[in-house]
């Protein structure tokens, strides 16, 4: 019985001693102020703010790196009150020399974005990217937990690559809005009159490696286009063909434009009777940037477009 209860009072002096340390941290006082804070959704500084105070809450209560989690909960503090962020460098940090050549890479990178309008316009991914950063210099510099270095590494990388297939759809619809109006300035001869670009619906089809046949499974995605396009039959169909960048730039300009005409003649073949125009841009305007002559099965494409 006294076994029992010296145990118990173990225990319970422990508990003690747990709750005096965190409530003497400097991190956990931190964190609670951090938590009376109302984060707004689209700011930037309290979307990073609220990044870093998720990332000071795992490192104290979870890694119990007090340390760590003072910083990170200072950093919190520093974008939402302060409106300051920055990420960290990585010679400052404990890196193994097998990594820091990586690191400073993934530095400049992260900092020709934050240095651009595009922190404003994706703040959420760029909360994603700072800390994302961040985490994994400092798992980095533990360098123990496999799965966390991984884990923080992925979280900046994947939101990096959603900016850029973000910014590069908004370079493909720019070019896509230009060549409409230059397709209903030519149409109207010379009349002034002022044209208003409205795309109805759009959709997009792929094609297998070197190829322009129309397969099966993506002549399903064109019912939509074909009902609207009859019950609509004033309205302009135009198709853009593209490639990836395996092969010449003349013969991905040939491919590009034989994949418009697969689906030119598909939407013939089902009694559509609309305009139709042909666009062919080769690997000019990928969906997913790349190098030269890669292979890329989103790149391999053709927009259609009714407006």
């Amino acid at each position: 019985m006294k076994k029992k209860y010296f145990i118990i009072k173990v225990f319970y002096l422990f508990f003690i001693f747990l709750s005096f340390l965190l409530t003497n941290s400097c991190a956990y006082f931190k964190i609670k102020e951090l938590e009376k804070i109302n984060y707004k959704q689209n700011n930037l500084f309290d979307l990073v703010g609220l990044e870093y105070k998720k990332f000071a809450n795992f490192e104290l209560y979870d890694m119990h790196d007090e340390i760590d989690a003072n910083y990170f909960a200072f950093k919190a503090l520093m974008a939402v009150k302060e409106k300051q962020i920055f990420i960290e460098k990585p010679e400052d940090w404990n890196i193994d020399d097998k990594f820091i050549e990586e690191a400073l890479a993934e530095y400049k990178n992260i900092n020709e974005i934050l240095n651009t309008d595009l922190i404003y316009k994706y703040p959420q991914l760029t909360a994603q990217i700072i800390v994302g950063f961040d985490c994994w210099l400092e798992q980095l510099e533990e360098n123990w937990q496999v799965e966390d270095i991984a884990k923080c590494k992925s979280k900046f990388k994947k939101n990096i690559q959603l900016i850029k297939i973000s910014e590069t759809r908004t370079e493909n619809q720019q070019s896509k809005k230009d060549n409409l109006i230059e397709d209903a300035t030519d149409n109207a001869g010379s009349n002034n009159d002022l044209f208003i670009i409205n795309i109805e619906i759009e959709k997009v089809v792929y094609f297998n490696y070197d190829s322009f046949d129309l397969r099966d499974v993506e002549k399903h995605k064109l019912d939509e286009i074909v009902d609207y396009a009859k019950n609509n039959s004033s309205k302009q169909i135009v198709i853009y063909g593209h490639t990836d960048t395996k092969g010449s730039n003349d013969y991905n300009l040939k491919l590009s434009k034989n994949r418009a005409k697969s689906v030119e003649i598909f939407l013939k073949s089902k009694k559509v009777s609309n305009k139709i125009i042909i666009r062919s841009y080769g690997e000019n305007f990928p969906s997913i940037k790349t190098g030269d002559n890669i292979i890329e099965e989103k790149n391999r494409r053709a927009e259609i477009i009714i407006n």
